[in-house]
């Protein structure tokens, strides 16, 4: 548990030769003395931050490579109830001792706490065994570990505050969105068609649900990276029925612009129906968004015997080959939006995140002519 000043003793054996000098001499290990290779293994182990030491079977120090709080001529002869506050070394000689009553190995975190800070060490300790058998001392070694606990406590904090934020978002915010939202829609029973009145309702109203969107994709953002997958809740679904209501509302949206569906075939399966309309929808707004205005948007779904497939077609200029390789990463396609349609960047991110989440994939093809999404989806989900 200690790293630093100079051992005072060492067993350290000497190094063989890798080669055979009467065959094929090396002038790296032909001449090697123990002097040489002692230094060798001095140079190593104060860059691994490894310390070495040896016990007698009544746990004194009678060899150490190193240590930290001492200068080496105090620790040997000495037991860690010698070296250690209190506190700590009932944990220390516990340890020890069920190794020399055992024999067995032991690997554990362990504490001490020197000048005022507590230190983290992974200690590992073995029985030295004399020729007959008997347990007559321990080795071991030690690694300080503090810095990488120290990290894993402030990554524990970390997700903390973030399941704490996640939470305000989830809830505190979502709620009075939502209010906003009731609010203007009751407003606008009121307010006669076409007048003033009526446009700055329907701004607020959009601009209520636009946020709501954003803040329900931040929280799916959150759980796949923190998560390493979004959560899906399969049920008996129809594709063809949640296309249709996607489309339903893009076109309630986006006035003048229509999306063609097309279904063949029976297009059922085990899938979590709110997640694939999130999909759909993000699939189809992006179509309308980016597509040619004056050319056609088609959704067709079709039948894979075991599996379902979603197509999403626009017309118009393709995706730029730059752009191919991000397309799927988060907020990538931010960047490259105009301010006028930019949105968090996170929407192809999250639809591969459900799809992947399904046991399924996503690709694109894209030409001067048209873009083409593709969704593949095994009938039953195993998530």
């Amino acid at each position: 548990m200690f790293p630093s000043s100079p051992a005072r003793r060492s067993r350290i054996p000497r190094l063989e030769p890798a080669l055979d000098p009467e065959t094929n001499p090396s002038p790296l290990t032909s001449d090697v003395t123990p002097a040489v290779a002692e230094a060798r293994y001095r140079v190593a182990l104060a860059n691994s931050g490894v310390i070495l030491f040896e016990h007698d079977a009544s746990l004194r120090y009678t060899w150490i490579s190193s240590t930290q709080f001492y200068d080496v001529s105090r620790v040997i002869g000495r037991t860690d109830g010698d070296l250690f506050p209190a506190a700590d070394v009932s944990r220390l000689v516990a340890l020890k001792e069920h190794v020399l009553k055992t024999g067995q190995r032991v690997s554990e975190d362990v504490s001490v706490t020197m000048n005022g800070k507590c230190y983290a060490y992974l200690l590992t300790v073995e029985p030295i065994r004399a020729a007959s058998g008997e347990i007559v001392g321990l080795t071991g070694a030690s690694r300080d570990v503090t810095a990488a606990k120290e990290t894993e406590a402030k990554l524990a904090r970390a997700l903390e505050f973030r399941d704490e934020v996640a939470g305000m978002l989830g809830h505190d915010l979502r709620s009075p969105l939502h209010a906003i939202v009731a609010s203007a829609q009751l407003m606008l029973r009121t307010a006669p068609p076409g007048s003033a009145d009526e446009k700055r309702i329907r701004i607020i109203e959009r601009s209520a649900k636009r946020m709501a969107t954003m803040i329900g994709t931040l929280l799916d953002f959150a759980q796949s990276r923190f998560q390493a997958s979004l959560p899906v809740k399969p049920a008996p679904t129809e594709l063809g029925e949640v296309v249709r209501r996607v489309v339903d509302e893009v076109e309630a949206a986006y006035a003048g612009r229509s999306v063609q569906v097309d279904v063949a075939g029976p297009v059922h399966g085990t899938w979590d129906t709110d997640r694939l309309f999130q999909v759909a929808s993000n699939l189809i707004v992006n179509a309308v968004k980016h597509g040619d205005p004056a050319g056609v948007v088609q959704a067709r779904v079709r039948d894979h015997e075991d599996r379902v497939v979603l197509e999403v077609v626009n017309e118009g200029r393709g995706i730029p080959a730059d752009r191919m390789a991000t397309l799927f990463q988060p907020f990538k396609s931010r960047a490259t939006s105009s301010s006028a349609e930019r949105g968090l960047g996170l929407g192809l991110y999250i639809a591969d995140q459900i799809v992947r989440a399904h046991r399924g994939t996503i690709d694109v093809d894209s030409s001067q002519e048209r873009t083409v999404f593709r969704v593949t989806l095994p009938r039953h989900s195993t998530s």
